[in-house]
């Protein structure tokens, strides 16, 4: 094997492991079961977007000027998933009167669409700056010696983190869709598990944020 083909490889498996860690299937799940079933690939794919995005500018910036910043960017990233993610959580909580009729309502209006499409690439720009990302994506490109090495390490990354978030959201899709079969009282239920878990989720970011637990 090259040594061109182990940063490929090796990023792509640690992009895909990345994909599921909990702050990220809380978000995908949290922006899931806002719209319908289907849609949960589309978010997934702006999420993944937005990820990339994040960690190809801060792995651009890594390698022309160091890395000494990138433990307070991913500091103030991980503050602002935390905050953005319990506040995802608790308005899926209360919107729970209106989830079920919202599960089995196609009609949303274009400005209702375009809010929850920017929420889902702002979600992925702030977690490719957060938490285990920096560690994983950023500080692995000081041991590659050609630059081409590392660009390679960070889009295979970023296509284990997109492929990861795309199987998460096929899988989600398919509980919300054997939910809606069964009824409106599981896909409440489902529903409230996952604003619940996101406001965990964030609040455990936040406290480890703040206090470094």
């Amino acid at each position: 094997m090259s040594l061109m083909q182990q940063p490929l490889l090796i990023g792509l498996g640690i992009g895909l492991v990345h994909a599921f860690d909990a702050d990220h299937i809380t978000t995908l799940g949290s922006l899931a079961v806002r719209d319908r079933p289907r849609s949960a690939l589309s978010y997934a794919l702006r999420w993944a977007c937005g990820h990339a995005v994040a960690i190809g500018t801060l792995g651009g910036l890594a390698l022309g000027v160091g890395m000494l910043w990138i433990a307070s960017v991913s500091r103030i990233s991980e503050l602002g998933v935390a905050l953005l993610l319990m506040v995802l959580g608790a308005n899926t909580l209360l919107s729970l009167r209106h989830r079920a009729a919202l599960a089995f309502d196609s009609g949303h209006s274009h400005v209702e669409r375009s809010r929850r499409n920017i929420a889902g690439l702002l979600m992925g720009l702030l977690h490719g700056g957060a938490g285990s990302a920096a560690v994983l994506a950023i500080l692995p490109l000081a041991g590659y010696d050609s630059g081409l090495a590392a660009a390679g390490f960070l889009l295979t990354f970023s296509a284990g983190v997109a492929v990861g978030a795309l199987l998460f959201a096929a899988l989600f899709s398919g509980l919300l869709a054997g939910g809606m079969r069964a009824g409106r009282t599981i896909v409440a239920a489902i529903t409230a598990i996952v604003g619940l878990l996101a406001i965990v989720v964030g609040a455990t970011m936040l406290l480890g944020a703040l206090y470094g637990t």
